[in-house]
């Protein structure tokens, strides 16, 4: 069986919650503050539980919430779907660096900054910067990236995965796949 535990580093703590994990005891996840993403539709629903107050939530991809301090429990549902609790540790902010939040802000206070992107194919967003970041695919995507100095490279984002970025980033990023890009982005604000 894999491991819940998708990313664990200073910045976050990314744990996946799927059938496979609902299955491995059902265990709540504790946190002090995490943002909750939906990255596969599913029948599953999710118990967020703090300060004596219940939320619910259905696993939906795309589904961004700011969950803050408690508890989350998974519910039945099956297919359960996928969703990924993203534990903000300490996020690395990037003074001076004038920065671009995507296609969309999904949530911003004043700490973090929770956003999507969407490329289509071919399409490329020009050059623009990033404090270190957090990216979740939602769909898969093969890129091309040329930063500053001249130098590029291309990159694999398998979808639903969680992939950080420690750096801050200079960069012109191209999809060069066959379908759209669509990730969430969580970003010191």
């Amino acid at each position: 069986m894999t491991s819940p535990i998708v990313l664990d580093n200073d910045a976050v703590l990314v744990t996946r919650i799927d059938d496979a994990s609902k299955a491995a005891g059902g265990a709540p996840i504790r946190y002090s503050s995490a943002v909750l993403v939906g990255v596969r539709d599913g029948a599953g629903a999710l118990l967020h539980r703090a300060a004596g107050e219940e939320r619910y939530f259905p696993v939906a991809r795309g589904r961004v919430d700011w969950l803050g301090a408690g508890e989350l429990r998974a519910l039945a549902g099956s297919p359960f779907g996928e969703a990924l609790v993203v534990e903000l540790r300490s996020l690395p902010s990037a003074p001076g660096v004038t920065r671009t939040f995507g296609d969309k802000m999904l949530f911003r206070n004043d700490r973090v900054c929770v956003y999507e992107e969407i490329l289509g194919p071919g399409n490329a967003r020009p050059m623009h910067s990033h404090a270190p970041r957090l990216i979740i695919p939602l769909t898969g995507a093969l890129a091309a990236q040329r930063f500053p100095n001249g130098d590029s490279r291309e990159d694999r984002f398998p979808a639903g995965g969680a992939h950080w970025a420690p750096q801050i980033m200079v960069h012109e990023i191209r999809n060069i796949g066959d379908a759209p890009f669509w990730a969430i982005c969580v970003e010191h604000a």
